[in-house]
């Protein structure tokens, strides 16, 4: 049976038609349908209605961001997809589409991909920490995702790394690629106002800044994206690497934290930030620093590894949680 997988990003919706057996025989994307309800179900149902066609799809797979009850598909909140708080989307689509429908958190997809198909194969206790916008991913608990009392469980953003629980001082604004570009032009002269979540970070984010002739360059109209940052990071370019330090210490210290509190087989690191080479060997560095600072009196060795799956894992992980709701 083929199978339509949606994965609801902030930007884009990417989706795919695969089998059981991870064959995909289309993939593609659209505009992300954040503005309304009404958006986000004509989009789904459309792409229903496009792939059934052509390959007689059998149920439909949702990854998407936010606190989900992923048995009953009640949707808490859904990050860029306002519209979408406090909605009961499992009966909304199920009006719309003639086939079963599961959604799931996208962090957890991610990390029931890995479990399924990637780095963490072998271990029946992991976590998934996908780095972008925010810090998304998952807990794998006896090869299972943990949610918690309250559904939260994996919501890495939201971890305290400073002094104070001022979101300046959260996980993801530490630890998220899209708050390090940001500071990046900060720090550069180049005008935050650039960047394409300006609106999202004005209010919690520091914007004071004196424009440089950076900002004049016009390779950086349009802001710094991860490619800039990393030449001027080898180039050797002086506030680049400062800042990259500072990332790679708050990384490590998030790694170190979920180590002490939950002492997994392996800590993965996804995102497009983590096809670079140096990534995972100085976040390793790094937290032997701060493990040898710490004077625990035992060791505490943390298996960190980047993610396998590229950017189409939370579509696999999408399949796993409906294939396995549909074996329950």
């Amino acid at each position: 049976m083929n199978y339509l997988t949606v994965d609801f990003g902030g930007t884009l919706a990417k989706y795919s038609v695969m089998n059981e057996s991870c064959e995909v025989f289309l993939r593609g994307e659209v505009t992300a349908p954040t503005e309304s309800r009404q958006a986000f179900l004509d989009v789904l149902s459309g792409l229903y209605e496009k792939t059934d066609v052509s390959f007689a799809v059998g149920g439909v797979a949702i990854s998407m961001p936010g606190v989900i009850d992923a048995e009953s598909g009640y949707v808490k909140s859904a990050g860029a997809y306002h519209k979408l708080y406090e909605m009961d989307l499992m009966r909304e689509v199920n009006g719309r589409i003639p086939v079963p429908v599961s959604v799931e958190n996208d962090g957890k997809c991610g990390a029931l991909a890995e479990m399924w198909q990637g780095n963490l194969r072998d271990c029946d206790d992991g976590i998934v920490l996908i780095l972008g916008t925010a810090v998304g991913g998952g807990i794998i608990k006896e090869r299972k995702i943990h949610r918690g009392k309250s559904l939260s469980a994996g919501e890495f953003s939201f971890l305290v790394l400073g002094d104070t629980a001022f979101p300046c001082n959260l996980a993801w604004a530490k630890c998220g690629v899209s708050p390090l570009l940001f500071e990046a032009m900060r720090r550069k002269g180049i005008n935050v106002k650039k960047h394409q979540h300006y609106e999202m970070y004005r209010d919690t984010l520091p914007c004071e800044q004196t424009l440089t002739e950076w900002d004049r360059k016009p390779e950086y109209n349009h802001g710094m994206d991860g490619y800039q940052f990393f030449t001027l990071l080898e180039r050797g370019d002086p506030d680049i690497l400062r800042l990259y330090d500072e990332y790679i210490y708050h990384l490590a210290l998030l790694a170190f934290n979920l180590q002490v509190i939950y002492a997994p087989e392996k800590i993965l690191v996804g995102g497009g930030i983590s096809r670079q080479s140096r990534l995972i060997p100085d976040i390793r560095a790094q937290y032997e620093r701060i493990q040898r600072e710490a004077g625990m009196g035992f060791p505490l060795p943390c298996h960190l590894d980047a993610c396998l799956l590229g950017n189409e894992a939370n579509q696999y992980g999408a399949l796993y949680h409906f294939l396995n709701r549909r074996r329950a």
